[in-house]
C-alpha cells in the first residue's frame, strides 16, 4: 500500500492515540516505527501505553475477533462492581481512553464501556447475534458539543461518556463532551437530575425537559 506523507502522518496520529489507550495490539507499535522510518525520522512518537490489564485486553480482542459473547466484571458509574454479559463489537480509542462498544444483554441495549473499568473478562461460547449500531448514543460522530455543570458527587455518572473532559469548579465539576444522540444523553442526565446545575446548549436542555415531562406524565 502506498501512502502520501499526509496520509502517513494521519495514520501515525491515529495509531499513537490507540497505543496510548493501552488497547492496541503489539503490531501497532511496529507499524508506527515503520511509518516513521518511511517519513525519514522519529519526529512523531507514540505516547506511552496506559496500564490496562493484559488479560482483559487479550480476552476482549479474542471475543471481538471470534464474535463470541464476553462476561465482564465492570465498575459502573456508581462505583459498584457489576457482572455483565455483553456482545462485543469493537474497541475504540477516544482522547487516549479505550472503550468497548458492545450490546449489554442485562440492559438490553447498546453500551460504550471504558476498558479501564473492566476488572476481568472471559470469552463465552455463545455467538454474537446483535449487529453493531450507530443509534442511541452508540455513534462516535457527535452532532454538537454539550457543557454541563453538576455536583462533584455525581461526577462518576458522566465519566464514561466518550470524549468527555471534566474540570473542577469549587464544589461542582464542568463536563464537556460531544453529543451523538440527544435522547441518549438526556436519559443519562435524567438519572442525576437533582445534581445538575446547568445544561447547555438549549437543544440538550429541551430534550432533557421533554424526557422529564414524559416521566411525570407516566407516573400521573
Amino acid at each position: 500500500m502506498r501512502l502520501s506523507a499526509r496520509e502517513a502522518v494521519a495514520l501515525i496520529g491515529a495509531l499513537s492515540s490507540f497505543l496510548a489507550s493501552g488497547a492496541a495490539p503489539a503490531a501497532a507499535q511496529s507499524a508506527v516505527r515503520t511509518l516513521q522510518s518511511a517519513l525519514g525520522g522519529e519526529s512523531v512518537r507514540a505516547s506511552a501505553p496506559a496500564e490496562l490489564p493484559a488479560q482483559v485486553v487479550d480476552a476482549l480482542t479474542k471475543a471481538v475477533v471470534s464474535q463470541k459473547v464476553a462476561t465482564l466484571e465492570y465498575v459502573d458509574a456508581k462505583d459498584q462492581l457489576t457482572t455483565r454479559v455483553v456482545e462485543p463489537h469493537r474497541m475504540v480509542s477516544i482522547g487516549d481512553v479505550a472503550y468497548l462498544e458492545c450490546y449489554c444483554r442485562r440492559a438490553q441495549d447498546y453500551r460504550t464501556l471504558r476498558i479501564d473499568r473492566i476488572r476481568s473478562a472471559s470469552v463465552g461460547t455463545d455467538t454474537v447475534t446483535t449487529p453493531p449500531s450507530d443509534a442511541g448514543g452508540f455513534s462516535l460522530e457527535p452532532a454538537f458539543e454539550a457543557t454541563i455543570v453538576l455536583a462533584r458527587g455525581a461526577r462518576r455518572a458522566v465519566e464514561d461518556l466518550p470524549g468527555v473532559t471534566i474540570e473542577a469548579a469549587q464544589d461542582d465539576v464542568i463536563a464537556t463532551f460531544g453529543v451523538a444522540d440527544a435522547d441518549y444523553v438526556a436519559s443519562r442526565l435524567l438519572a442525576i437530575a437533582p445534581y445538575l446545575r446547568s445544561v447547555e446548549p438549549a437543544q440538550l436542555r429541551d430534550t432533557l425537559a421533554a424526557r422529564a415531562r414524559a416521566v411525570l406524565e407516566a407516573r400521573a
